[in-house]
């Protein structure tokens, strides 16, 4: 029986490699592996653009805060402040286009914002660049407003969530066209962000002076405009027509549209 099992053990030995193969030395500097791509090995910029926006709407929060002191808005200070407002733009108050985007409606509202303004930035804008999500967020809050003045709804309001929801429809576009990118299980983690996200902001809107007919728009120019600014490694003939559609289509209901 020992003389069995260790003829078998013997087999078993010499049926298998004996030797190993090591990886050349290298210097301390070389023992770091070189990154894939050259687009890696270029450094991405900081999230200045999402910052300088959070830090925008916390100064107006707190200026707010201050005058009325409270935490809850009221029709007559959003107007003060500059929220969105038709008869007030009717009247040649076109600055409003801007500073309702820093006018809080309600302290819930303000703190989601924030919070996913700033983790849908960070996350886009070091593969995006600082431009091309300043041009989402603006975009989503000037095709909001003009969307909001056409119905005559939300006097007044504030355009925040349509900024948001912009760039939730940018965080859209980057998963739905780089999806071979992501492995499943990421995939779908930040799909069910993604709607977590959307869901929460439309909720929001039932809140007072946070117009829904205004974000909804917000979110579709921001889409629109995210698939004309979206990175690509390889421009091709049908990625540009894409753009040039996406651009024609976000361009013609601004010249439909009835102004505030």
């Amino acid at each position: 029986v020992s003389t069995q099992s260790t003829g078998g053990t013997l087999d078993n030995m010499l049926g298998q490699s004996t030797f190993t193969v090591k990886k050349p030395l290298k210097r301390p500097w070389e023992r770091r592996e070189p990154k894939k791509t050259i687009q890696e090995r270029v450094p991405k910029p900081f999230p200045i653009a999402t910052l300088f926006h959070c830090g925008c709407q916390l100064a107006a929060y707190y200026y707010v805060c201050y005058r009325q002191r409270g935490v809850q808005s009221s029709r007559d200070n959003l107007i003060w402040i500059g929220a969105k407002d038709g008869p007030s733009m009717a009247g040649g108050e076109w600055w409003r286009y801007v500073s309702s985007y820093v006018v809080p409606c309600h302290v819930a509202s303000f703190v989601m914002n924030l919070i996913f303004q700033f983790y849908l930035g960070v996350y886009l804008e070091p593969d995006w660049g600082t431009l091309p999500i300043m041009f989402v967020i603006w975009v989503s809050v000037y095709g909001g407003i003009r969307g909001s003045c056409d119905a005559g709804t939300g006097n007044p309001s504030t355009s925040s969530t349509a900024a948001v929801l912009g760039l939730a429809s940018a965080y859209f576009t980057n998963l739905f066209v780089n999806w071979q990118a992501f492995d499943k299980f990421l995939w779908r983690r930040n799909a069910l962000i993604w709607l977590g996200i959307v869901v929460i902001e439309l909720g929001m809107c039932g809140l007072d002076f946070n117009d829904p007919t205004l974000a909804a728009f917000g979110m579709f120019f921001g889409w629109l405009a995210s698939i004309v600014v979206m990175p690509s490694e390889v421009e091709r003939g049908y990625t540009t027509a894409i753009r040039a559609f996406a651009g024609v289509v976000g361009v013609i209901p601004i010249f439909v549209m009835n102004d505030c």
